[in-house]
């Protein structure tokens, strides 16, 4: 066009920046950004401001994009949008939602677009209530009905944020569906571990006439592999193979040999990878990550020293996982060469998954005193890090060191989480520390937001128990939301037939009859444990 002797305009300007953006070409948007300024033909042009804010945007150069941003003397709902869409693209919520603010202050109305980018936001960073917000002015304007887009964008946020009741709600009332929302509330259960949900979803999509995608087969994949539902995951595959455009596409290759390896069929795996036209990192984690999961930890090994013979590099998921092989094998020289692999590669310090596998393997070997040197040298240490540390202290019985990690912990500003309670209550029941236990239980729940699990109420029942206060632990199971678990029935007849004396038939319990789902032959039939203990009868209601 230039060899012509033809000049660019306001046009042509944007729509090559809006192609340098897509390629991720930054010096290419640079140079032109250089041609731009000063020319004061495109000074007030909202058009090439706009386009600037998106190219630097898009290829991640977010400092650069806020910077025009800041500069332009015209904006438009589009210049806000760019820059939102920008910080969403790359991960940074907050700053998506700040801007999202600073332009309603400065008058202009969000669209769909914008809208849809926001509640991306809210996902981002689990701000359920904002994108309520967001959701509840959509209404108001009427935009789920008119743009697909922003209704599957509100379905999205549901799901991200662990609203699965009212994605599905939302998803529901939809008036019109594509693809992408179906996609959309699968991806929300698969990724929650609703496998179940996510299949019956998926059935109902191709009983609609829906095809799915790439995004619906990984999504599906990865629940056939949480359930370990190998035949169904057969069916998927063979479903896949009928696309030829996906038969040789790496991701999907990558969800398969995941969903094999989870389910066991370790052979299929193989044959997969091995018959890959192209492999990379994540194939093989994806396998000794499986073989980790059933305790496989020699298989994990192999698969490693195979793919650094393949010339490949491990990456930070890839050693986090094969720490845990070593672990599984106990080999504690294995594990000390992978962590000199790790320090000169650069991931231990600038990795928290690295470093908590590596005080965790530590710790499993009983050397805390490396543990707790990694875990000081770390820049920053979140809850995954000091679980980690108590957890070995926990192993080897130093209980005391856990509840002082503990405390200095909430002091430092972590907030405990389920797994934390759960080594707590541990080390209460460990020291036979009942009121210590009742303590925390009570106010870390509540002062932290935890919902107590099955294994927080089976520890309180199992410590209720070697106190000698059946009555007590019995009171757990019957007035507790959950049903009873195997695991706690256990804990209270295990504590029973120790306390002889106990007058078991003085106990109710609500939901005995559960215990026999399991089986004449199972140890949980509670006929096994009244033969141990000399009881003929067992009053419950």
């Amino acid at each position: 066009m230039r060899s012509r002797g033809f000049s660019a305009d306001g046009v042509t300007f944007s729509c090559i920046l809006k192609s340098c953006g897509s390629l991720g070409d930054l010096e290419r948007g640079q140079a032109l950004h250089t041609e731009i300024v000063g020319n004061p033909q495109f000074e007030r042009d909202v058009l090439v401001g706009t386009a600037l804010v998106d190219m630097y945007a898009k290829c991640g150069a977010l400092g650069n994009a806020q910077e025009v941003f800041d500069g332009l003397t015209e904006r438009n709902v589009i210049t806000w949008t760019a820059l939102i869409a920008g910080y969403v693209q790359h991960g940074h919520g907050e700053e998506a939602l700040n801007c999202f603010e600073l332009m309603k202050c400065a008058g202009f109305s969000p669209n769909a677009i914008t809208f849809s980018c926001c509640l991306k936001a809210c996902g981002i960073v689990g701000d359920l209530q904002k994108g309520k917000e967001i959701h509840a002015q959509m209404l108001k304007e009427n935009l789920m009905d008119k743009h697909v887009l922003a209704a599957n964008a509100v379905v999205d946020m549901y799901a991200k944020c662990g609203d699965l009741k009212t994605a599905q709600d939302v998803f529901d009332n939809l008036h019109v569906r594509d693809v992408v929302s179906w996609n959309t509330l699968i991806t929300g259960y698969a990724q929650r571990s609703f496998a179940k949900e996510a299949l019956s979803c998926f059935d109902l999509m191709l009983s609609d006439g829906f095809l799915p995608n790439r995004v619906t087969y990984a999504s599906i994949l990865k629940a056939c592999g949480s359930l370990g539902a190998l035949e169904r995951g057969q069916e998927v595959h063979a479903q896949i193979l009928k696309h030829l455009a996906l038969e040789n596409d790496i991701q999907i290759t990558n969800v398969l040999i995941d969903m094999y390896a989870k389910s066991g069929a370790f052979d299929k795996a193989h044959k997969l990878i091995d018959e890959a036209s192209s492999r990379d990192v994540v194939s093989w984690t994806s396998l000794i990550t499986g073989y980790i999961d059933h305790g496989l930890g020699e298989g994990a090994l192999n698969c490693y020293e195979q793919m650094q013979l393949e010339g490949l590099v491990p990456d930070a998921i890839t050693f986090a996982c094969i720490i845990k092989a070593c672990c599984a094998v106990g080999i504690v020289v294995i594990g000390q060469g992978i962590h000199c692999n790790i320090v000169q590669l650069g991931y231990s310090e600038s990795t928290t998954d690295v470093s908590t596998a590596l005080i965790n393997m530590y710790a499993s070997f009983g050397l805390l005193s490396e543990a707790q040197y990694l875990f000081n040298s770390m820049p920053l240490q979140d809850i995954s890090t000091w679980s980690a540390l108590m957890a070995g202290y926990s192993q080897l019985g130093k209980d005391a060191d856990v509840f002082c990690l503990h405390e200095k912990m909430i002091a430092e500003g972590t907030r405990p989480d389920a797994i934390t309670l759960t080594i707590i209550l541990n080390a209460c029941n460990h020291k036979g520390r009942l009121d210590k236990g009742e303590m925390y239980f009570e106010v870390v729940s509540s002062s932290f937001g935890i919902i107590p699990n099955s294994d927080h109420y089976t520890c309180m029942i199992d410590m209720y128990g070697r106190a000698g206060q059946l009555h007590q632990a019995a009171a757990v199971i019957n007035q507790m939301p959950l049903s009873a678990s195997v695991t706690m029935w256990v804990a209270l007849f295990d504590s029973s037939r120790k306390d002889r004396k106990a007058e078991l038939e003085d106990l109710f319990f609500e939901d005995l009859d559960s215990l026999y789902c399991f089986g004449p032959e199972s140890c949980t039939n509670p006929s096994f444990y009244f033969e141990q203990l000399g009881i003929g009868s067992f009053k419950y209601y």
